[in-house]
């Protein structure tokens, strides 16, 4: 996760292991969705597919906020199971099999 620019405060969420390797997703204030193509045609992941829901993210500043209720697969932050939380730096998101920073 690295901050692109410091006066739109837009964070970069790249994963770095599994099905979205090398994707990545420029999250600003606005509230962002990750889902299948279906769900999200513009930007859609592999990891998630039909039927099994989305993610939303938005930066808050430097910290990056996201929301899983909405997705039946399992992620964790930094290895503890979350449905919702926020990732600073070093922060490590898991989306059932795809790593994110």
């Amino acid at each position: 996760m690295a901050i692109v620019t410091a006066a739109q405060k837009v964070i970069l969420l790249e994963c770095i292991s599994g099905k979205d390797h090398h994707r990545k997703l420029q999250v600003g204030a606005q509230p962002v969705v990750m889902a299948d193509a279906t769900l999200h045609p513009q930007l859609p992941v592999k990891e998630i597919a039909a039927g099994q829901g989305f993610l939303t993210f938005y930066a808050d500043n430097e910290i990056l906020v996201f929301d899983a209720h909405n997705c039946v697969l399992r992620v964790f932050l930094n290895n503890i199971e979350v449905k919702k939380g926020s990732m600073q730096q070093h922060d490590v998101l898991r989306i059932d099999e795809s790593i994110w920073r």
